[in-house]
C-alpha cells in the first residue's frame, strides 16, 4: 500500500507501518487467494487528528455518505479503493489500518462484490496482532478489541439475530448508533472465528467453500439461484442470507444456537456471571 500520513509526529509509528501492511496483505491472500494479485498499490491517507480527518472526509467521500462516516467514533472508512484513517494510538490505529487494507484489498482486487457480514467479519477477523521482535504476527482468534463489545452484547441481551447480522451492512447500524455499533462489529469477528474455527470444523467446509468462491461470479450465481429456487412470496432473501445459506446451511434457528454458545466461551462468559 502506498500510505500518506499527515500532521502525525510519531517516526517509530510511521517507518513500522509499511511491513506491518505488507504482512497483513499476505493474511488477505490467505484468507481470499483467488484475486487479481497486480502491482498496482492500495492508497491509504492516515491523518494526525480528527479534525483533519474530517476535513477530508467532507472533501473526499461520496455526499450521500459523509454524514455516516462521520458518525464513526474511531477510526476509519475505505471508499474506492481508498483507505482514510485518523491516528487513534499505535496499537488501535495497527489494528484499524489492518480491517480497512482487507475492504481495500477485496474492492481492488476482485471483480464482484462480496455479501457485507463477509466482508466486516474478515476485516474485523485480520485486526488482532502480537508484535513479536517488532514483526506482526496476526491473531485472528484473539481480538482483545473486539472483545469487550461482545461480552457487553451477551450481558445486555443485546446480541444482533443471525437473520439481521446476514441482511444488514456497517453503514445501516453506524446510522443507529449506540451499542449496536459495537455488538455489530464483534458479532462479524466472531462469527468468522467459528466459521473457520469453531465446532470442531462443524461449518468450516462450507465456509472454506465460500471464501474460495468469494468475489468471483460463482458467489453471485450460486446466491441468485438459491434465491430463484426459493422465492414463495412475500420478500426475496437478501443476498447476505442466500449465499449463507447456500454455503454454509440453512437450519439458521441450529446454526443461532450454536454460534451463541460459541460465543459465551470465546468471551469466557456464564450465563449469570463475567469472568
Amino acid at each position: 500500500s502506498d500510505v500518506c500520513s499527515s500532521d502525525l509526529d510519531d517516526s517509530v509509528f510511521t517507518e513500522a507501518i509499511p511491513d506491518f501492511l505488507e504482512t497483513a496483505y499476505r493474511q488477505y491472500v490467505e484468507l481470499m487467494p483467488h484475486g487479481n494479485q497486480s502491482d498496482k498499490a492500495m492508497d491509504t491517507y492516515l491523518f494526525g487528528s480528527r479534525r483533519e480527518w474530517n476535513r477530508f472526509t467532507k472533501e473526499f467521500a461520496h455526499p450521500h455518505r459523509v454524514s455516516i462516516y462521520l458518525r464513526i467514533r474511531s477510526g476509519g472508512f475505505t471508499e474506492r479503493s481508498t483507505a482514510v484513517l485518523h491516528h487513534i494510538g499505535r496499537a488501535r490505529t495497527l489494528s484499524v489500518l489492518a480491517h480497512e487494507g482487507f475492504h481495500q484489498y477485496v474492492s481492488k482486487r476482485f471483480s464482484e462484490p462480496i455479501p457485507a457480514w463477509l466482508n466486516e467479519g474478515l476485516a474485523c477477523y485480520s485486526e488482532a496482532y502480537d508484535l513479536h521482535r517488532g514483526r506482526p504476527v496476526f491473531t485472528p482468534t484473539k481480538n482483545t478489541f473486539r472483545m469487550n463489545n461482545l461480552r457487553n452484547g451477551i450481558l445486555s441481551d443485546g446480541l444482533i439475530p443471525i437473520e439481521e447480522m446476514l441482511q444488514t451492512h456497517a453503514g445501516n447500524i453506524i446510522e443507529l448508533g449506540g451499542p449496536r455499533v459495537g455488538t455489530y462489529y464483534a458479532m462479524a469477528w466472531a462469527l468468522s472465528v467459528y466459521l473457520r474455527h469453531g465446532d470442531d470444523g462443524k461449518y468450516a467446509d462450507g465456509f472454506e467453500r465460500l471464501l474460495a468462491d468469494a468475489g468471483t461470479k460463482r458467489l453471485r450465481r450460486s446466491a441468485n439461484n438459491y434465491r430463484k429456487l426459493h422465492q414463495t412470496g412475500g420478500e426475496a432473501i437478501s443476498y447476505g442470507e442466500a449465499v449463507f445459506r447456500s454455503y454454509v446451511t440453512e437450519d439458521l434457528n441450529t446454526f443461532e444456537s450454536d454460534l451463541h454458545a460459541f460465543l459465551s466461551k470465546l468471551a469466557k462468559f456464564t450465563p449469570g456471571r463475567a469472568t
